[in-house]
């Protein structure tokens, strides 16, 4: 026991007098509490937070009053209780529809009794993920730009517009995107139960990762990576047994509060949205504007698949990504926070041509959605708290835009060094 103390006593001794990396965890240390005030002031000035709010009073009606956050009560609850805090003018119809499980990721901040210092440890939280997804995208795309490139593409992902709403409005979709990279990551590295695992906790939002959860299950299926198979179902058979301990009625409950709101809840209607917009259109039409990208993603994954060793898989997932916003539509800016992956790989593609021009435009597609989000914010502040009421140019013009150029940089993302799934590997 004296020999095991003395070698843990040894290792951290070591590692204190690395200054170095004494130096690392103190800037990474002063940053968060830069990152905190400035979140906790936002929290405390500024509206926001719906998303937050929802899981947060939820998790706490459930881990302290043991009252369900689908029973009629506490979305009455939820309602009311509403009022007393600055997040919203509006605080009618909010209703807490994800997974049981994903109060896993809320419980910590039941805790913490004042809501703006919750959701300001949130924001700060999410924030973090972004920077560790941001981290996993660079290296699945063997990107090492220069340091002064590195912290402009930082500092662009995180201004970018629909990434401050998602971190203001403090939902899951950041946490979920993060495992979607993570377990693509997992996947071509050939580590297939956490590949699994990570998947299987995407679900805290089904409604966002269903789309590319598909690609990823076809991508291993093909190459033979049943592994992935297994530890998703095993994972996600953990969390929901894990959940029954809480609210044994959950899986019923959660189904009912689905069905009873499908008017206003998009998960079951992608078509509400358009239906808003475009008041004048045809139902078959509205069908046949969402079937368009549909089979072009279809299609496009056909061709991806047929070549096994292909650099496209990334590419593919990107696309994915970017489609599976026009097919299931929902009128959230917040849910954008999933374009992160395809922006980065048209800087990096641009970035990779080794041009003057190349690199400008590399630099435009890195700063067009920050410059957006400060113009809104000087004209329109109030859309940062309004997630739900975006327009359709607002909506579709960057999936245009980044449509044009996925389909511009195909030819390119063939020659480059990008790591994908082989079948030699395990």
């Amino acid at each position: 026991m004296d020999k095991e103390l003395e070698k843990v006593r040894g290792f951290i001794k070591n590692y204190l007098e690395d200054k170095k990396l004494v130096n690392n965890i103190l800037i990474i240390a002063a940053l968060l509490i830069v990152i905190f005030t400035i979140n906790l002031f936002i929290a405390r000035n500024l509206l926001g937070g719906e998303g937050f709010y929802i899981h947060w009073m939820g998790s706490k009606l459930l881990l302290r009053d043991k009252m369900s956050p689908y029973s009629e009560r506490a979305l009455q609850l939820i309602n009311e209780e509403a009022k007393s805090y600055i997040f919203s003018d509006n605080s009618k119809n909010l209703i807490f529809i994800s997974p049981i499980f994903s109060i896993i990721f809320y419980a910590p901040f039941v805790l913490i009794t004042d809501f703006e210092i919750a959701r300001a440890l949130w924001m700060t939280s999410l924030i973090s993920i972004l920077i560790v997804t941001i981290f996993l995208l660079l290296k699945i795309l063997r990107w090492i730009p220069p340091i002064k490139t590195t912290i402009l593409i930082y500092i662009c992902s995180t201004l970018n517009f629909f990434i401050v709403i998602g971190i203001m409005d403090g939902n899951l979709i950041i946490l979920a995107l993060l495992f979607i990279i993570a377990a693509y990551w997992f996947l071509i590295n050939r580590k297939l139960e956490l590949a699994g695992s990570m998947l299987a906790l995407s679900m805290i939002t089904p409604q966002v990762v269903l789309i590319p959860i598909t690609f990823i299950f076809i991508l291993a299926g093909i190459h033979k990576k049943w592994g992935l198979y297994y530890w998703f179902l095993i994972t996600l058979i953990l969390l929901i047994l894990s959940s029954l301990l809480l609210s044994p009625k959950w899986p019923l409950e959660y189904l009912k509060v689905i069905l009873l709101n499908r008017d206003k809840i998009s998960i079951l209607k992608p078509l509400n949205a358009l239906k808003v917009w475009l008041r004048d259109i045809d139902q078959w039409s509205l069908y046949i504007f969402i079937a368009m990208p549909l089979l072009l993603l279809i299609l496009e994954w056909k061709r991806i698949f047929q070549y096994k060793n292909g650099n496209l898989q990334f590419w593919g997932l990107c696309l994915t990504l970017l489609l599976g916003q026009m097919i299931w539509i929902r009128n959230d800016a917040g849910n954008f926070i999933c374009l992160m992956p395809v922006i980065l790989l048209i800087a990096y593609s641009w970035m990779n041509r080794n041009t003057s021009s190349g690199k400008l435009v590399s630099f435009f597609n890195l700063l067009i959605f920050p410059a957006q989000f400060l113009i809104i914010l000087a004209n329109n502040n109030l859309l940062l708290v309004s997630v739900k009421q975006i327009g359709f140019s607002l909506y579709f013009f960057p999936i245009i835009y980044l449509l044009v150029n996925m389909y511009w940089i195909r030819g390119w993302i063939g020659q480059s060094i990008m790591p994908f799934l082989k079948d030699n590997s395990r």
